[in-house]
């Protein structure tokens, strides 16, 4: 008989509050195949859960019991959607879409804020 094949769907249990924070978890659920799994993610791992990773990208590949193969992928999201801002002194003009002072001001600069640390400006 033909086995199903396998597939795998991931769910995020925990999802960490900044995008660097190793606080979030990853679970795959696999279906087909022929059970017991093992599992190889992509930072190493071989549980079905991973856990206090930081936002991104991760692919499990899923094996059962007769060696047959299946890959399941996604995107930890982290909590935090507020976007750093920045706030400019004085009548500097601030284009809210651009996120940025549209101006060159020698001696005077700008305060950048957000809520997640690692907060990364240049200016220019």
């Amino acid at each position: 008989t033909l086995n199903t094949p396998i597939t795998g769907v991931l769910s995020y249990p925990v999802r960490p509050q900044c995008a660097d924070d190793a606080t979030g978890s990853v679970t795959v659920t696999p279906s087909g195949g022929i059970m017991p799994y093992t599992y190889l993610w992509s930072n190493g791992a071989t549980t079905q859960t991973i856990t206090n990773v930081p936002a991104g990208n991760y692919t499990v590949t899923i094996t059962d019991s007769k060696g047959c193969t299946g890959t399941a992928t996604g995107t930890l999201v982290p909590l935090d959607n507020q976007p750093p801002s920045m706030l400019c002194p004085g009548n500097i003009s601030f284009p809210a879409s651009l996120n940025a002072c549209n101006a060159v001001v020698n001696g005077i600069d700008g305060v950048a804020t957000d809520n997640c640390p690692g907060l990364d400006i240049s200016y220019t």
